[in-house]
């Protein structure tokens, strides 16, 4: 039987935030542009009717709950009723500020949140906190009060599953560098940002703005294939596969952490494999340990890619300009991009589409960039690194390699050891099965040099999972038509050079 007077004690569950006409403004002015995933409300909306939706976020951040709550208002999905505490005194949503001016007791967070999701209202749970000012600590920290054990608990008692849905802003695309700025240690690495970052990173990106929401993690389901867990375990495994989850939404659009171009190369240099293929070159050629080695510096050099954000977004405005003045349109096979998405949740992807004109990578790259998919590193050839274009190329994410790696036995180790680096860290790669353009439009005999590095490469990186993803790319009319007509016709293939470049600026 209910306890009536215990009834009466207990606190309404709040109604859902309602900011006032300054907030209002800023959703109309600033929250209009998130670019939203096309699957994140009827996601939403599948979870809900299944269970009690709680929402999920990595890190501590007031701007984030108010893009949330104005997303779900404006698609009609469940609203949020708590939020754990956000530190920002009248500003705290559901009254938790106003408590604590008038110096009101605060209603306890995990009797709060088992008294909303009871009651099947909807709530968003952040797990950490940004780490402390001039901290170099390269993750959040942990709250005060676990309420993912909260949930737990209720969890067991609770006939209605609870689904925990994990949501994630981007508000910038710079992934987060190996070694901490100055930047990272006054206002938070980019992973974790402060305050002050967050605002930052929005006020320069919400036009571009996306949010990504994860595969809704069933707490009923997980509590019943684990009953030997207590409450304590059962939480700890279950913020470590949100946190997991959250992360490779993250990497699938910003992709990994970021190292110097001069640092893989240092690592390179010194890994077991290559410095004794080093020492047998030096032997073989008769020339010092430190001769060898500096030309192994050199080829590298050579052959790394030296991607940066700004030129790839440069290049992406110039090239939504471009395919505007030279195509009618480009058709992209949405359910397909999905997949690929989803392939890159959990793994390493190399990409392997057909190859009939220049443009291909150009398109390729610049359709993930803008579909919110990190865009690959591109093994491209050495006639292709010409100046100007091959430095540009080269800050866009290509590494040139030689078409023939005979009579130079440690170029094709360190063509290996580069591949087998970028993969283990996380990039897409992408290279042309093909090797060369198809004159013909018919697909060319394959060439196995790069697949059989890639697959070396994934038999002895344990716990990396590599996906190949085969990519059709059509034109109605290809840029290159003369050339391959001349060539077609027993003319000499002629080389790429800076004169080609600009006489190609006539199909604009």
């Amino acid at each position: 039987m209910t306890n009536l007077p215990e009834l009466a004690r207990r606190s309404p569950t709040p109604a859902p935030y309602s900011p006032n006409a300054i907030l209002r403004w800023l959703y109309r002015r600033f929250f209009a542009h998130i670019r939203v995933d096309e699957n994140w409300s009827r996601g939403v909306r599948e979870a809900a009717s299944q269970g009690v939706v709680v929402y999920v976020m990595r890190s501590l951040s007031f701007l984030d709950f108010l893009c949330l709550d104005f997303l779900l208002k404006k698609f009609g999905l469940p609203l949020v009723r708590f939020v754990n505490d956000l530190g920002l005194w009248i500003l705290e949503p559901f009254g938790k500020g106003e408590r604590r001016l008038s110096l009101r007791r605060q209603i306890p967070e995990a009797q709060a949140l088992e008294q909303t999701v009871g009651d099947g209202y909807s709530a968003l749970l952040f797990l950490r906190r940004p780490p402390k000012f001039g901290s170099q600590a390269r993750r959040g920290r942990d709250l005060d009060v676990d309420l993912i054990e909260t949930l737990v608990a209720k969890q067991r008692i609770n006939p209605q599953p609870i689904l925990l849905v994990p949501q994630t802003f981007v508000w910038s695309k710079q992934a987060g560098t190996a070694s901490p700025s100055l930047i990272d240690l006054l206002f938070g690495p980019v992973q974790w940002p402060g305050r002050v970052r967050v605002f930052c990173q929005f006020l320069l990106n919400y036009r571009d703005a996306k949010l990504r929401s994860g595969e809704p993690f069933n707490l009923q389901n997980f509590l019943e294939k684990n009953p030997e867990l207590t409450d304590g375990e059962a939480a700890d495994k279950v913020r470590y596969a949100l946190l997991r989850r959250m992360e490779r939404d993250r990497a699938v659009i910003i992709g990994p952490m970021k190292k110097t171009t001069a640092r893989i190369q240092d690592e390179l240099l010194r890994s077991p494999r290559v410095r004794a293929h080093i020492e047998q070159y030096a032997a073989e050629k008769g020339i010092s340990h430190a001769k060898a080695e500096s030309i192994a510096h050199k080829q590298l050099r050579k052959l790394c890619a030296k991607p940066s954000l700004f030129v790839v977004d440069l290049m992406h405005r110039f090239f939504t300009w471009v395919w505007s003045k030279m195509y009618d349109g480009v058709v992209i096979d949405k359910e397909g991009l999905e997949r690929v998405r989803e392939a890159a949740r959990d793994a390493s992807l190399v990409l392997l589409p057909s190859h009939k004109s220049h443009i291909d990578y150009l398109v390729l790259s610049d359709m993930l960039y803008g579909h919110a998919l990190m865009p690959p590193l591109i093994a491209a050839g050495e006639n292709l690194s010409f100046w100007p274009i091959g430095v540009v190329l080269r800050r866009a994410g290509a590494f040139f390699i030689r078409r023939s790696f005979q009579e130079d036995s440690l170029y094709p180790v360190l063509v290996e050891a580069y591949m087998r680096k970028l993969i283990a860290e996380g990039f897409t790669v992408e290279f042309f099965l093909e090797g060369g353009r198809s004159r013909t439009g018919k697909a060319l005999p394959p060439k196995y040099g790069l697949l059989s590095m890639v697959f070396d490469s994934a038999s002895k990186l344990r716990g990396t999972k590599v996906n190949l993803v085969p990519i059709s790319i059509g034109y109605e009319r290809i840029i290159e038509e003369r050339s391959f007509v001349h060539e077609l016709s027993g003319g000499d293939k002629q080389s790429e050079n800076v004169g080609d470049l600009i006489k190609s600026s006539s199909i604009l």
